[in-house]
């Protein structure tokens, strides 16, 4: 994915197949209609050529499902979609407020001019303080220009208590070697990417075990403190859910 626009949807994974003939299908496509639901994926998503990953929305909802690509880490497909609003406008959500820039909206050509007729082109300074003070002061001026801070809402979502920097420096990788291939679309990166999910993959299993069994020992002796940890663990407070 190359931009944080795109949401990976909750896919409801049903063991059946959506397909005209299945009369399965047609009953569950008959109660999303009878909801004001709709299916949105209409290609294959499993490997033996099911459609078994859906993503299921309300039916005035603006979807676009990206193009689905083969199974490649597992039997089923990643499904990657546009979606105008996931949320309900009514649901609590824990927000946060960053300044960030949007570079969508930055246009290279006339960055670059602006950039060549500067003084950091121009005329550079002779002295090496003074070049790196000239250097920072000419690029954050022309990205002021041509993509401004702008103060955004981001939402925040909590992370599992065991997902730590490491996690997050396996996951950052991942998702490095899965851009890489979706722009090359080589067997190399393919392979990367695949061998660097299998170790995201086994970091988090054993971080997940390391963590349970650390918290399950510490209150071995005390199964009411224990039964209290799993439950504030399992269902936090709705005050620490919004800070």
């Amino acid at each position: 994915m190359h931009s944080a626009d795109y949401a990976v949807a909750r896919c409801l994974s049903v063991c059946l197949s959506v397909c005209p003939t299945d009369t399965h299908a047609g009953k569950l496509l008959d109660f999303l209609t009878s909801h004001s639901l709709q299916q949105n994926v209409k290609s294959p998503t499993h490997r033996h050529g099911h459609t078994l990953d859906l993503v299921i929305t309300r039916d005035d909802q603006a979807v676009k499902v990206l193009p689905v690509d083969p199974p490649l880490l597992s039997d089923h497909s990643f499904v990657v979609v546009d979606c105008s609003r996931l949320a309900s406008p009514d649901a609590p959500s824990s927000t946060s407020k960053r300044y960030v820039r949007n570079w969508r909206t930055l246009d290279v050509d006339a960055f670059v001019s602006d950039l060549q007729t500067s003084d950091l082109v121009v005329s550079p300074p002779d002295d090496v303080v003074a070049a790196f003070e000239c250097y920072d002061t000419t690029l954050r001026t022309l990205l002021d220009k041509h993509a401004p801070l702008e103060l955004k809402e981001v939402k925040c979502r909590s992370s599992a208590r065991w997902f730590d920097s490491e996690c997050h420096s396996a996951k950052r990788a991942t998702r490095q070697l899965e851009r890489k291939y979706r722009r090359q679309r080589t067997t190399e990166t393919l392979t990367a990417w695949k061998h660097q999910f299998d170790i995201q993959r086994s970091l988090y299993e054993a971080k997940f075990v390391t963590f349970w069994t650390a918290t399950v020992d510490a209150c071995k002796h005390n199964p009411r403190k224990l039964w209290r940890t799993v439950h504030e663990l399992l269902q936090p407070s709705k005050q620490l859910a919004s800070e």
